[in-house]
């Protein structure tokens, strides 16, 4: 999928919203001809200071703005508290700008003319530019580079991989690819580091499945691991731990239904947490060194 298929996608996703197709298409179109670097996704999850998940209309990560389009079945935002298929793929709101374009009138009834949502539109892209040209001026503004977004060799070339960053990966072969590994497609829950056998890159799903229940917890500091009996209930878990370490790369499901792959950083088992029903796991590290393959 090219950049122009990912624009295309993500306005079908919304056709059957009238008013957040209106708002969310008239601001992309103004960012096409001059400001196709602004990165922006539709409908993603945020996680709320209270813990609580909302469903965004628009976001732009390179400013940690979002945008919500409030129509009166809103009723103030929308949570989706039943899904927890897609948990991994949440950005914290803690710190994040949160706006706001109402298109009902205050009486919550009367719809408001499109010219004056057009130009509430307008207004908040104004603003999204602003801050473009603020990270401009200070040097940090990184223009959004859709196909190499998912290339390793920029991790490796920085040599590092950091959750500050959002390392994304397509593949798994690709993720490993930061850690020495030079063979053809994998496809496996975790793989050892040929460098370091106490330490491999591990490939949870971090939401429950048939037959796990694995989560990571708000704040990004635990991976709680369940196994499921079937019943409704959860089973003993007797594997050996096998690393010291686990630097974890966990499946998500974008916003348009891709898997991907997101470094959440390096973490190891606490026994002390765990026990014969769960496996906790603390993260010891948010950022990890690559490790460029052998040329031998």
């Amino acid at each position: 999928m090219n950049k122009d298929e990912y624009i295309l996608r993500s306005l079908s996703k919304i056709k059957h919203k009238r008013w957040e197709l209106f708002v969310v298409s008239r601001i992309i179109h103004g960012l096409l001809d001059e400001h196709g670097d602004i990165e922006f996704v539709c409908q993603q999850l945020v996680r709320r200071p209270d813990g609580r998940r909302a469903l965004t209309d628009l976001y732009f990560p390179q400013f940690g703005v979002f945008l919500e389009i409030d129509e009166p079945q809103h009723a103030g935002e929308k949570h989706i508290e039943e899904d927890r298929s897609r948990t991994d793929d949440i950005v914290s709101a803690a710190n994040l700008i949160e706006k706001r374009i109402a298109v009902y009138e205050v009486d919550g009834a009367t719809a408001k003319p499109l010219l004056t949502v057009a130009r509430e539109a307008d207004d908040f892209l104004k603003e999204v530019l602003s801050l473009k040209q603020d990270a401009i001026a200070k040097g940090v503004f990184e223009p959004w580079d859709f196909e190499g977004r998912y290339d390793p060799k920029q991790h490796l070339e920085r040599g590092f991989l950091s959750t500050a960053t959002n390392p994304v990966f397509r593949y798994q072969h690709h993720a490993l690819r930061c850690f020495g590994y030079a063979k053809g497609v994998f496809q496996r829950g975790a793989w050892t580091l040929s460098s370091d056998s106490a330490r491999s890159v591990w490939f949870p799903r971090l939401y429950e499945t048939a037959s796990w229940d694995n989560e990571l917890t708000p704040d990004g500091l635990k991976i709680v691991e369940r196994k499921k009996d079937g019943s409704g209930g959860y089973d003993k878990i007797t594997y050996e731990e096998k690393w010291k370490s686990r630097i974890v790369c966990a499946r998500y499901s974008d916003n348009l239904g891709a898997v991907l792959y997101r470094f959440v950083g390096e973490f190891e088992h606490d026994p002390k947490q765990s026990d014969e029903f769960k496996r906790v796991f603390v993260r010891i590290a948010d950022s990890v060194d690559t490790i460029a393959a052998s040329t031998e």
